[in-house]
């Protein structure tokens, strides 16, 4: 049998006075149930400019988003264990989506051969963390999550954006309305 659920998230926001606001959700995925490492998990990263580029000196946005074109970044229907090892200390990226003018379009999708959650999003970035720093962390049934034993796939504006000049605006003024959309959708065949 087979089945889709979807989960739809809209978070709103105003304030009276000008507010850097910048929503999201952080969910870990593995699409094996947690029986074996997310690592086996296909990802993949619909329609972006590429990753923005941190310091690695102060962990912040240099400003520059890098082309992934070719490189360990490229999330083209790959698991995530076939380009890990290319990456020092695993994914820890927002990559920028090619937004199309605030309408929600797919942003990324993880997937076993049994299992698949696509999100949809109106934001202008998703965030992809691979567990890098789980370390034994509690989960359900008594469970252990290990390093990468999880992905977090989290649909956001830019890090910093706020302080980083030509990032998408994250300043809500007084009168506006913040309106964005996170929707995950499951899919699963037994």
């Amino acid at each position: 049998s087979s089945g889709i659920n979807a989960e739809y998230g809209d978070m709103r926001a105003t304030c009276d006075q000008p507010c850097p606001v910048n929503l999201t959700f952080h969910p870990y995925f593995n699409m094996s149930g947690g029986e074996k490492s997310a690592l086996a998990d296909k990802l993949t990263v619909y329609d972006y400019a590429g990753y923005v580029e941190m310091d690695p000196d102060t962990i912040l946005p240099t400003g520059q988003i890098i082309d992934c074109r070719g490189t360990a970044f490229e999330f083209r229907d790959r698991t995530i264990g076939e380009q890990i090892g290319s990456v020092e200390g695993g994914y820890d990226h927002t990559f920028s989506l090619l937004s199309k003018d605030g309408w929600v379009v797919p942003a990324a999708e993880i997937a076993s051969d049994t299992r698949r959650v696509k999100i949809h999003t109106n934001q202008p970035g998703i965030h992809v963390y691979s567990g890098n720093y789980l370390n034994g962390t509690p989960g359900k049934a008594g469970q252990r999550y290990e390093r990468h034993s999880g992905v977090a796939l989290e649909a956001q504006n830019f890090p910093n954006a706020v302080n980083v000049k030509g990032f998408p605006e994250s300043v809500l003024q007084p009168g506006e309305e913040y309106k964005r959309n996170i929707t995950f959708s499951f899919e699963f065949q037994s």
